[in-house]
């Protein structure tokens, strides 16, 4: 069996016999918020991403600029760790619009009329502890696995990479 549940969750559903249980409860996640922003004109930028310090916002990309996407103008605005950690339980249109007005300070324009409006908040989205855990909890002796984007710090990438190497490893032990 292969739990690919947040590490939080995974160590409530694997019994206290896999041999990672102790790695995994040891791995703390932090919550982020996703807001996106939706517009009908291009804003005019001089980034397409923009890593932010000293902010409630993390993170602010160009959406639309990747391949393969929709033609119309979109941002992508992560909050920091700190920011969602403390608000992940509060109203979500609050949420929503502090960190638009903080996007507007950050780009120096106005993002509250954008025309697509939405946020997500995400509790488990980035391992505390990203460059100091593997990416393969294979436990053969119970026939348990566990793995996630938590492995590998919290992206997608991260998921696709535990995935794989769990993958690579399960072919080797039964080849």
């Amino acid at each position: 069996m292969i739990c690919t549940a947040p590490s939080p969750q995974a160590v409530e559903l694997l019994p206290d016999s896999f041999v990672y249980h102790s790695d995994i409860k040891a791995t703390q996640m932090r919550a982020c918020f996703s807001l996106m922003l939706g517009f009908e004109h291009n804003l005019s930028l001089e980034f397409e991403a923009a890593h932010v310090t000293d902010s409630d916002v993390s993170w602010i990309a160009v959406n639309s600029n990747k391949p393969k996407r929709a033609d119309d103008f979109t941002l992508m605005v992560h909050s920091s760790e700190e920011y969602a950690e403390a608000h992940i339980d509060d109203d979500r249109e609050k949420v929503m619009q502090h960190l638009i007005s903080e996007t507007s300070r950050i780009i120096g324009c106005d993002v509250s009329p954008a025309n697509y409006k939405t946020i997500h908040g995400w509790r488990y989205a980035n391992n505390d502890k990203r460059d100091q855990i593997s990416s393969i909890f294979l436990d053969q002796k119970h026939k348990l696995a566990a793995c996630g984007d938590w492995c590998l710090g919290g992206r997608v990438e991260g998921a696709f990479t535990a995935a794989y190497n769990l993958a690579l490893k399960l072919k080797e032990s039964i080849l």
